[in-house]
């Protein structure tokens, strides 16, 4: 799977002014900014092949591929 994405910064004090000012891009865009997507990614069970920062730490080019179930599984 190829994803383009945004997400929280790693920076600790952009995170934050990141988190304070989300409701506000909700609220008019419908986008949340905060999303900690690497965490995501893990959680569905899928593992990162490729991750290129393109804008710091916020907007990357990810390349995943599926964890491997066993049968049974």
């Amino acid at each position: 799977m190829l994803l383009l994405e945004h997400m929280r910064s790693e920076n600790p004090v952009i995170g934050r002014i990141m988190d304070w000012l989300n409701p506000l891009t909700v609220r008019f865009s419908g986008a949340n900014i905060n999303r900690r997507t690497l965490d995501n990614i893990g959680r569905a069970d899928f593992l990162v092949a490729k991750n290129e920062k393109l804008f710091f730490t916020i907007v990357r080019q990810l390349e995943l591929c599926p964890i491997k179930q066993t049968e049974g599984s």
